[in-house]
Order: structure tokens, then sequence, then C-alpha cells
């Protein structure tokens, strides 16, 4: 029965750090792209997050940070 109560206790604990969904609108970025080059299935964007400039690259739909730039 110890065990039963310790169980309960833990899983109930748990739903209640786990929180509430995320809500999209309040994770917003402001992307605006300069210029973009596609080669052979590759894109490589040159774009400014926050005020400074990056250049992003990737394959597919997913884009990784090739080179921060300061400006």
């Amino acid at each position: 029965m110890k065990k039963l109560t310790l169980v309960v206790l833990l899983v109930f604990s748990a739903l209640a750090w786990a929180g509430s969904e995320p809500k999209p609108a309040d994770y917003r970025v402001n992307v605006h792209v300069s210029s973009s080059r596609l080669t052979e299935g590759s894109i490589r964007l040159k774009v400014i997050i926050e005020g400074k400039k990056y250049e992003l690259q990737g394959l597919g739909g997913s884009l990784i940070p090739a080179t921060i730039r300061q400006g």
C-alpha cells in the first residue's frame, strides 16, 4: 500500500510541474532575409534576426547558423 501511495504522489507531482502547453505566439521572432542562394539541394540565407546579421545554411527543411557577422 505504501508503494502505491508513493507512485500516485510521484505521478501527481510530475503532472503539477508539467505546466500548460506553450503558446507559439509567445515565441515570435522577426527575421529579415536579405539574400538567398540555392546550390545543388542546399540553401544559404543571409538574414537579420533581432538586429544581428547571420548566415544560415541547410539541406531540406532545417537551417543551421553558418557564420555570425557583426554589423
